[in-house]
């Protein structure tokens, strides 16, 4: 399969893929019925594979070090933050959901307010892939870094001097 430009869609046939390899057997999924504690797990692990991902096509030399800035509350926040208003109404609902749960614990390098919006995009970033939305989490993520978004136009980690 291929987008509109002729270029193979990536994103796609990846979460197909990850579809294919897992049992039949499962049960059903409705996303939207999940819990936003579910969908934000699962969220943690593909915004992860999407900086894993993008650090390896870049060819940063140490991509297991290099990513530890990329996953941190402020970071996230900082991404939710420029892909909100390119939300539809039902991702922006999957948003609201998860940065609105209850949290106990915080981390020592964010506030309470990018923790919440850190979660909230983990909860999206769920849902949408067990809605089989790969090519969204693509656009979604590229988008966050964006200069039409308010980004630098490049991948700007959290750690010191990047």
């Amino acid at each position: 399969m291929s987008d509109a430009a002729g270029k193979p869609d990536r994103a796609g046939a990846q979460s197909r893929l990850c579809m294919n390899i897992m049992s039949e057997n499962q049960r059903e999924l409705n996303p939207t019925q999940l819990s936003p504690s579910r969908l934000a797990y699962l969220g943690d692990a593909v915004w992860e594979l999407c900086v894993r991902e993008f650090l390896v096509r870049q060819g940063v030399r140490r991509p297991s070090v290099e990513s530890l800035g990329y996953v941190t509350a402020k970071v996230q926040a900082r991404a939710a933050a420029r892909i909100l208003p390119a939300l539809t109404e039902e991702e922006s609902d999957v948003y609201r959901r998860g940065r609105n749960m209850g949290h106990s614990n915080l981390p020592k390098s964010a506030t309470l307010a990018e923790y919440c919006a850190a979660t909230g995009l983990e909860c999206l970033f769920g849902w949408l892939r067990l809605s089989d939305r790969g090519d969204r989490i693509a656009e979604l993520f590229a988008l966050a870094f964006s200069k039409e978004a308010g980004g630098e136009g490049e991948y700007v980690s959290d750690k010191p001097g990047k």
